[in-house]
């Protein structure tokens, strides 16, 4: 993984006056996922999209952009929810630092997949080393308008780390810029 001397982010929404788009009732989601659910990879490293979404959804032949996510995880979009995801990315200052390095850290990983005859969806070498898997299950969680992708045996890391960051979230990580950028505030205990 890439390490990034990055000056901490002061809200480029704020600094490009551009409306936070991504989390007004605007924009309403086509798809929602809701829960998680196990799925095996094969040996091709394919595993098939869960029939609960795909029919209460209709995606079958959909196409999916896939990025890298929080904590040694992936993120897979419906291509209309990218869309969107993409153009409130792209609406903020592209001339500060924190947004070139967050755009790299977005793009070295993404990849746009289509569910082929069976359902399934192929992840890249790239895609499968970053989740750095234990074994051969991989663990969707529903995300509302996307789906996280996490080998299951590091839930406990992602706990832990989604604890230090509402505690003290001072790094200069890819968590703290999607965080600061889409203008993401701390919860109040």
């Amino acid at each position: 993984m890439r390490d990034f001397s990055i000056v901490k982010v002061q809200s480029l929404f704020h600094q490009s006056n551009v409306k936070k788009q991504a989390f007004t009732m605007e924009n309403k989601t086509e798809h929602f996922f809701n829960g998680n659910i196990d799925v095996a990879l094969d040996e091709k490293n394919r595993f098939v999209f869960p029939a609960k979404w795909r029919k209460s959804a209709e995606l079958s032949g959909q196409s999916f952009y896939i990025t890298r996510g929080w904590y040694s995880s992936l993120e897979l979009y419906p291509e209309q929810e990218w869309v969107k995801f993409h153009d409130t990315f792209t609406s903020l200052n592209q001339f500060e630092p924190d947004y070139l390095a967050l755009e790299m850290l977005i793009r070295e990983y993404l990849h746009d997949v289509t569910l082929d005859k069976q359902d399934r969806i192929m992840l890249l070498p790239r895609h499968v080393d970053f989740l750095k898997l234990s074994g051969k299950t991989l663990r969707l969680i529903g995300r509302g308008s996307k789906i996280m992708i996490i080998d299951p045996t590091r839930m406990d890391d992602l706990w832990s780390n989604v604890h230090k960051m509402r505690e003290a979230p001072q790094t200069d990580s890819y968590e703290e810029l999607m965080t600061s950028l889409l203008g993401m505030k701390k919860r109040d205990r």
